[in-house]
């Protein structure tokens, strides 16, 4: 009897689980945004965010860099860039 209510348990959340993985498949990529192809030559602008200077405050560091040409392709989203 007791091996019995523990299988219907198990079966139970198996398929909460399962029921679970859908909804998430559902709305996991809703607000995802396609990525630019981006071809060997293409101008870009180069967002200063995450680059660490030497400067003590990055308040007076450049906010973006460009236009840079891509004069590489690395990979899917690495580029090599120089200046034009």
């Amino acid at each position: 009897m007791y091996a019995h209510w523990m299988q219907d348990i198990q079966q139970q959340a198996k398929q909460s689980e399962e029921n679970i993985g859908e909804s998430m498949k559902k709305y996991s990529g809703r607000k995802g945004m396609e990525q630019p192809c981006i071809e060997v030559g293409d101008l870009l602008m180069l967002n200063w965010r995450n680059i660490c200077t030497k400067r003590p405050s990055t308040k007076q560091s450049p906010k973006r860099d460009g236009p840079l040409k891509v004069s590489k392709k690395k990979g899917s989203q690495a580029n090599k860039c120089h200046k034009s």
